[in-house]
């Protein structure tokens, strides 16, 4: 019997460890009442900032879309609609695992990936042909921006800037080839320069903004990533019939394996470059807290005559009450 009792409570631990690391989780203390209102409530701003920032994005974008775009492919459907995805995971998590003494850290990256997918259709759409827009500008003369959401479950959001055929003054001094490659390179030069932005500020915003740093760094990553299988996309299927931006950079001479390595390099040299920078400036101020300067003290000549002075006097009164000590009576 004492032997059963022994076997069932060493299951017993067995499964509840079992259940303990199942979750993958850090362990927290249960939270109080007014903790717990105070993370309700942090979890309702974040959302409403994040649904701001979303609806901003999609207002963007809307401005140069079709007026009879479909409305489950619109930008504010759309926005709308993985902001308030973010919110739910965010109470889900408020609701079931804190209580539980979980902290589930992974709630935080799914709602980061889903707002760098929201941002892909619409803040990068923006910034890409926003690239093609200046380039345009500057070396045809005019140009006019044209954006197709096709839903984010479709072929993503494509976008086009027109411009005319015609080289301007200074279209002309770089020639009909190399101007129409730097309007093609401009438009994805743009939009890594965008992710390389987002890359330095995540990492120079202080750790006590984990949500943001964690959805910049998401951003970058996965358009950064699409850069790279769009070129490679076109290296498989061949560009003899394709007008897409890296296709024609090839036409013009540029390897498309090139491409990936400077886009790939470059994003790595920058992240290992911001880490070692970040890394320097918190030893730097490590070293700087834990150095204690010794405090010399300096004794002029009064000083020490003063302090001479004191001691004697000090002497004296101890002769003088030794003496009455002895002084019989």
């Amino acid at each position: 019997m004492q032997r059963s009792l022994s076997t069932t409570a060493s299951l017993r631990d067995f499964f509840t460890a079992q259940q303990i690391l199942c979750f993958d989780a850090e362990q927290t203390e249960n939270p109080s009442t007014a903790q717990q209102s105070a993370n309700w409530r942090k979890a309702f701003l974040h959302s409403l900032a994040e649904f701001s920032v979303a609806m901003g994005f999609a207002g963007a974008t809307a401005c140069f879309i079709p007026t009879d775009t479909k409305w489950y492919v619109n930008p504010f459907t759309l926005s709308g609609s993985i902001a308030s995805i973010n919110l739910l995971i965010r109470l889900l998590h408020e609701k079931f695992f804190v209580p539980r003494n979980y902290n589930i850290g992974y709630s935080r990256l799914v709602r980061s990936f889903l707002f760098a997918n929201m941002d892909t259709l619409t803040r990068n759409v923006i910034t890409h042909e926003g690239g093609h827009f200046v380039a345009d500008l500057s070396l045809l003369g005019n140009a006019q921006i044209s954006i197709t959401p096709n839903g984010l479950f479709g072929d993503g959001t494509a976008g086009i800037t027109h411009a005319s055929v015609t080289l301007n003054d200074l279209g002309k001094i770089y020639g009909e080839q190399k101007s129409r490659m730097i309007i093609s390179a401009s438009g994805p030069l743009a939009s890594i320069i965008g992710n390389y932005l987002s890359m330095i500020v995540a990492q120079a915003l202080p750790d006590n903004y984990p949500e943001i740093k964690t959805y910049l760094r998401m951003t970058a990553a996965i358009q950064l990533l699409l850069e790279i299988l769009n070129v490679v996309a076109d290296a498989i299927k061949g560009c003899e019939k394709s007008n897409d931006d890296y296709c024609f950079l090839e036409k013009g001479g540029i390897s498309l394996v090139g491409i990936i390595a400077c886009i790939a390099g470059t994003a790595l040299l920058l992240q290992l470059f911001l880490s070692c920078v970040t890394h320097c400036c918190k030893k730097t101020n490590q070293n700087t807290e834990t150095q204690t300067p010794a405090i010399e003290e300096v004794h002029t000549d009064n000083d020490i005559e003063e302090a001479s002075t004191n001691n004697d006097d000090v002497m004296t009164e101890t002769d003088d009450e030794n003496r009455q000590l002895l002084r019989p009576t």
